[in-house]
C-alpha cells in the first residue's frame, strides 16, 4: 500500500509537469475561468449602449507573506480603437464541447495556475502571443464559447 501511494504520488507530478511544459511550449495559451467552483476568481461584465460589451475575469493569489496580488484577463468587443474604427471585432467563437476533452493538456485552469503560483503564471501569459479564455458560464450542452482577452498584472495593496 505505502508503495502504491508513492507511485501515484510520482505519476501525477511527472504528467502535471508533462502539461506544464506542454502548456508553456503553446504560442496561444487557453485558460479556463470558473467562477462557480472557486472564491479566488471574479467576474464583472457591461454592455454600452453601442453593444460593446466588456468582460472582466480576475484571478487573486495571497502569498505566504499575504501579499495580494491579482491576475485580471479583459474581453471587449474591439480590443483597440482602431479595431473599433475599422469594426474588426475581437475573437469569439462556439465551437463543439468535444474541444475541452482533446485539448485538455494545454489547457490551463484554475488548478494549474495555483500549483505555478502567480510569477509562473505571469510569465506564461506574457510570453503568450494570442490568450484566449473558455468562461465556465459560457459553456453551454453541446457548444463552448472561445474569446480573445488581454491580461493586466496587478498588486492590491
Amino acid at each position: 500500500m505505502k508503495y502504491l501511494t508513492i507511485f501515484l504520488c510520482f505519476i501525477s507530478t511527472t504528467v502535471f509537469s508533462q502539461d506544464l511544459e506542454r502548456i508553456k511550449s503553446q504560442e496561444v495559451l487557453i485558460v479556463y475561468f470558473d467562477t462557480a467552483k472557486d472564491l479566488s476568481v471574479e467576474k464583472r461584465e457591461s454592455k454600452q449602449k453601442n453593444d460593446i460589451e466588456t468582460i472582466s475575469y480576475y484571478y487573486y493569489f495571497i502569498d505566504s507573506k499575504y501579499n495580494k496580488e491579482s491576475l485580471s484577463l479583459h474581453y471587449w468587443t474591439y480590443l483597440n480603437f482602431d479595431d473599433q474604427s475599422n469594426n474588426i471585432k475581437a475573437l469569439k467563437v462556439s465551437v463543439n464541447k468535444s474541444f475541452l476533452r482533446k485539448n485538455k493538456s494545454i489547457i490551463l485552469t484554475k488548478k494549474v495556475i495555483d500549483k505555478i503560483g502567480y510569477a509562473e503564471t505571469l510569465k506564461l501569459f506574457s510570453k503568450a502571443k494570442k490568450i484566449l479564455l473558455i468562461d465556465g458560464d459560457d459553456v453551454k450542452k453541446k457548444l463552448i464559447t472561445i474569446k480573445e482577452v488581454r491580461y493586466f498584472p496587478e498588486i492590491i495593496i
